[in-house]
């Protein structure tokens, strides 16, 4: 979306701004670029473990667990990103801001789970996290991640560089314990 960003304003900085006529360029424009480093810094620049990048040894669960989110979240991004380092499989559901099928999916099944203002504002709560292997069923963020490294965290962060990665997924040697 940044990317997309800096090429509107590319062309609107050439194409109106400079071309003599008198609109000045917004201070937004000027500040994109120092946005988009900073949105590339915050991606690149992450080093803990419940942060996606780096494996945490775990116990694979018999069934994967199921997340519902939707993208753009950044709580849906933070469990995404734990799931991720821990190496567990899990089935993404999304069910964006419009989708009323996937939505009404949603409510269904997890309606009693959702705070009643939200349910008369016809609002969801995400991120929400299915876990079939211990009949579990939970929102909040932070609840979601203690519950994670609760009952699938074996070991902490290994010490591993860039040539240890691979591109073969999940398997032998990447640490993942079978239970």
């Amino acid at each position: 979306v940044s990317m997309i960003f800096l090429d509107v304003k590319a062309f609107l900085t050439k194409n109106l701004y400079r071309s003599g006529s008198k609109a000045t360029e917004p201070t937004s424009y000027k500040m994109a670029n120092a946005f988009a480093v900073s949105n590339f810094l915050t991606n690149i620049l992450r080093p803990l473990g419940s942060q996606g990048m780096l494996r945490i040894p775990s116990k694979s669960p018999k069934q994967p667990l199921e997340l519902w989110g939707y993208e753009g979240s950044p709580y849906v991004m933070r469990v995404k990103e734990l799931l991720c380092s821990l190496e567990l499989p899990y089935v993404y559901r999304t069910v964006p801001k419009f989708a009323t099928d996937k939505r009404k999916e949603y409510s269904k099944r997890f309606a009693h789970m959702v705070p009643s203002y939200r349910k008369n504002l016809g609002l969801i709560q995400v991120p929400l996290l299915v876990d079939p292997n211990n009949n579990v069923e939970m929102l909040e963020t932070n609840d979601i991640m203690e519950y994670l490294n609760k009952n699938y965290k074996i070991g902490e962060v290994l010490n591993e560089s860039f040539s240890d990665y691979t591109t073969q997924g999940a398997g032998e040697g990447h640490y993942t314990a079978d239970s």
